[in-house]
């Protein structure tokens, strides 16, 4: 015969124990686990998107530094050109510096000339200056002479036919004045035979 046991009372607190007590353990699962899942979730993710940015960021840096290849070599081409422009400048720069001392000496040697004539010149103006004075001195002497009275010399008359006398043509012809015409000094009738003015012909 069976026999009967009494039910023992429902005990509403241990109950809600329990049931409280389950929850708590599904919130530390929760608390734990979760976080562990998400971490590894978000690490495999993280790895492949740093497998997919690291393949990104290798093409990336390969067309930066193929850009910057290419900028090198422009930049190659131009330090070139800018080295040949230096070049010819410094070409041009050397011919200028040569033809400004050419020039140079040129002016150099025509300032001497310059200056060779300015003393030629002032010896000129010099010389002439010492002329004009004598000029001056040469003209005040001639006006002075010409205001000096000069003594007349007083006039000789010829000699007369009678201060010279040839006793016959024999001393004219001595004295060297043969023939005697009838205006010359020592002529006399005498001396004339034919009288045609003409004596000791």
């Amino acid at each position: 015969m069976t026999q009967w046991a009494p039910t023992p009372p429902f005990d509403h607190q241990q109950e809600d124990q329990s049931s409280s007590a389950a929850p708590r353990k599904r919130s530390k699962w929760l608390s734990i686990g979760v976080p562990v899942i998400c971490s590894l979730l978000a690490f495999g993710l993280g790895s492949a998107a740093g497998g997919s940015g690291s393949a990104a960021e290798r093409s990336s840096l390969a067309s930066a530094e193929q850009e910057l290849k290419s900028e090198l070599v422009s930049a190659n081409l131009e330090i070139e050109d800018a080295e040949s422009v230096v070049a010819e400048a410094e070409q041009e720069a050397t011919e200028a510096r040569d033809e400004l001392d050419q020039r140079l000496e040129l002016t150099a040697s025509l300032e001497a000339e310059v200056q060779e004539h300015a003393t030629q010149v002032s010896e000129l103006t010099s010389n002439n200056e010492a002329l004009a004075a004598q000029v001056a001195e040469l003209e005040a002497a001639t006006q002075a002479v010409q205001f000096v009275d000069t003594p007349v010399a007083e006039e000789v008359p010829p000699p007369t036919a009678a201060a010279t006398y040839y006793e016959n043509c024999s001393a004219v012809r001595a004295a060297g004045a043969s023939p005697l015409f009838a205006s010359s000094p020592g002529y006399a009738s005498h001396l004339d035979r034919d009288g045609d003015g003409v004596a000791c012909e």
